[in-house]
């Protein structure tokens, strides 16, 4: 990855971990997101505005946010029921994203029964962080990416920054 492409991402990243304004609306793909059509589903850039996150398709996002919305450990049932509101689903649909999701190391499961209960690895924040780390690493100059990022932060989040490495990492 180049250093424009990291710190382009660098720059998506900022919204890209806010929850959405509607539990399961679809991300805005009309600014800067590009759908890109595979032949085995439709992929949402990592790039996208609206809350896309690298190495996730658009519905293992939801499935992800739906996750994450969730006090509890979901069921394949589970989820499809919460989209449901949204679009039908099949359940097989439902249970090979949560397959995949697990593949990928994004969500643990344990058998109740003979069905799986899911839950996510990382929270939302976590997985933004880790996304992060990816970028700055595949950067090739993580120093100079992390400069240029610094310079588009808002005053909100260089306060939060500064007070974060004033307490020590990972204490904001």
């Amino acid at each position: 990855m180049s250093i424009v492409g990291a710190v382009g991402a660098l720059g998506a990243l900022r919204g890209a971990f806010a929850r959405p304004a509607t539990p399961s609306g679809p991300p805005d793909k009309g600014v800067g997101g590009r759908l890109c059509a595979t032949p085995q589903r439709d992929v949402l850039d990592w790039t996208a505005a609206g809350g896309a996150m690298l190495g996730l398709g658009e519905l293992e996002l939801k499935v992800m946010n739906t996750l994450w919305a969730a006090d509890e450990q979901l069921r394949v049932r589970d989820v499809l029921a919460r989209l449901s509101a949204e679009r039908t689903f099949a359940y097989t649909t439902i249970m090979t994203v949560l397959d995949h999701l697990h593949d990928k190391g994004w969500v643990q499961r344990t058998r109740v029964g003979r069905a799986f209960s899911y839950w996510p690895v990382r929270s939302r924040e976590e997985a933004g962080a880790h996304v992060l780390r990816e970028v700055l690493d595949s950067s090739g100059d993580a120093e100079s990416v992390l400069l240029h990022f610094a310079a588009s932060v808002s005053e909100r989040e260089s306060e939060l920054l500064r007070r974060a490495l004033k307490n020590g990492r990972g204490t904001p």
